[in-house]
């Protein structure tokens, strides 16, 4: 009797350890997948960052044609170094699908504003047991530069 009881109990916990092991499985593999979007995420948004830094820098093209604007609007030289900058950090990377990259850069009275904005898809690997294919991340970087402002003083 009670070698059956036993054999009836080890039954049990053989069926219930293989019915947990799929979500478990599946948990593990959302806690790496999601583990992946966050790192392919946090590359991006290093390479937007900086890509609005150069657009925005003192030195940069983009602030050198806002100084001889002499009204305001886009700063084309400036959307074109921020590009550079950030195709240039992600070229090379194979963990995610970039989606779109865009830039603006516009100069309002004194000011010049660089606004960087990315979407890329990052592959699953164990999600796709529950469905998920794929992960989109997003995010934005912003930067900012106060042009001098040129006052001429006349003495008579």
């Amino acid at each position: 009797m009670t070698r059956d009881f036993l054999q009836d109990r080890r039954g049990n916990f053989g069926m219930m350890t293989a019915l947990l092991m799929v979500p478990l499985i599946g948990v593990a593999g959302l806690a790496l997948d999601v583990s992946d979007a966050l790192m392919a995420r946090t590359t991006l948004q290093a390479s937007a960052d900086a890509a609005a830094l150069a657009a925005v820098a003192q030195s940069s093209a983009g602030v050198s044609q806002a100084m001889l604007m002499a009204s305001d609007g886009q700063v084309t030289n400036g959307m074109a170094d921020a590009r550079k900058v950030f195709m240039g950090q992600v070229a090379n990377s194979t963990d995610y699908k970039l989606l779109s990259a865009d830039v603006d850069v516009v100069k309002t009275s004194s000011q010049l504003k660089a606004v960087f904005s990315y979407r890329a898809e990052v592959p699953t690997t164990l999600s796709r047991i529950l469905g998920q294919d794929k992960v989109i991340v997003s995010g934005v970087a912003e930067a900012m530069f106060q042009t001098e402002t040129f006052r001429d003083f006349y003495l008579l």
